[in-house]
């Protein structure tokens, strides 16, 4: 068929890209936080990128390729802030230079 008749034979596909992101801890400020605060920093993430134990003591980067962007736990290592000026203890940052590129086909 063509895709005159049905839009199931239209040549299409599907292209996106995204930069690789650049995810960083700060451990000297992680160490500073409770261990209820850790969990709570975990748990903000909705893709899981992090990797804890059970007692929230070690607080690693996982799979930053799954993070989306989103900063959901930039804002919540910010919230732990006591000024503003403070370093924080979540960073994420693109690389520029390199992407993922995909395509979705049928």
């Amino acid at each position: 068929g063509i895709g005159k008749e049905h839009a199931k034979w239209s040549p299409v596909a599907v292209a996106t890209y995204m930069y690789d992101p650049i995810i960083t801890l700060n451990q000297a400020v992680l160490s500073t936080y409770s261990p209820e605060q850790k969990a709570e920093l975990y748990k903000s993430c909705p893709t899981e990128v992090f990797e804890t134990d059970e007692n929230y003591e070690q607080f690693t980067v996982g799979d930053p390729m799954r993070c989306m962007y989103c900063d959901e736990c930039v804002k919540v290592a910010d919230s732990f802030k006591d000024n503003p000026e403070d370093d924080s203890a979540v960073t994420v940052r693109m690389q520029e230079d390199k992407f993922i590129f995909s395509v979705e086909v049928r």
